[in-house]
């Protein structure tokens, strides 16, 4: 009895961490967007690599456009200090 009680706070337990990872948001940077607050799609995207950083909370992703007009992208997700 003891093992299952102990399975299932483990399952509750990793279902809370992913559920909080999974609500993080993406962060666009591109020449090409509008510079719009908080740049969370390419329509929006920052124009400085720095603002869509500074937009992103812990666990959020910024996505960078490195050519513009063309599918080559990199990424980083921030994390806590």
């Amino acid at each position: 009895m003891t093992t299952i009680k102990g399975r299932a706070y483990l399952i509750c337990l990793l279902l809370i961490i992913v559920s909080g990872i999974t609500q993080a948001d993406y962060h666009y940077a591109s020449h090409d967007g509008s510079n719009e607050y908080p740049y969370t799609s390419w329509d929006t995207a920052a124009d400085s690599i720095q603002d869509a950083i500074d937009a992103a909370e812990s666990y959020d992703t910024v996505i960078l456009a490195l050519v513009s007009g063309m599918s080559l992208y990199a990424w980083m997700r921030k994390t806590p200090v």
